[in-house]
């Protein structure tokens, strides 16, 4: 199981974005936001064991002010990061 760093102003949480990386040894440090249009953003550092630090950052948003967010989005692109250099 991999280390979570909550990195917060506002108390808050990141809902599942980062942290769901669950890799054994990993450290993940993030600051979340949410707004209309359904949008998303994560900026994150995530230090995979034995290599160096890898800043990510994602922001999601759609057209229409309604929009649902969709919490998946951000965590696929964790997990392809992950892949990639993990």
């Amino acid at each position: 199981m991999g280390r979570y760093v909550c990195a917060r102003s506002n108390g808050g949480s990141s809902n599942g974005r980062h942290s769901k990386l669950n890799r054994p040894g990993w450290t993940v440090a993030d600051k979340t936001g949410t707004g209309a249009y359904g949008t998303r953003n994560d900026m994150g550092i995530l230090w995979p064991p034995r290599r160096e630090p890898v800043v990510l950052a994602v922001y999601f948003t759609r057209y229409d002010p309604e929009s649902a967010t969709d919490e998946t989005i951000i965590a696929g692109v964790a997990r392809h990061v992950a892949r990639a250099f993990g």
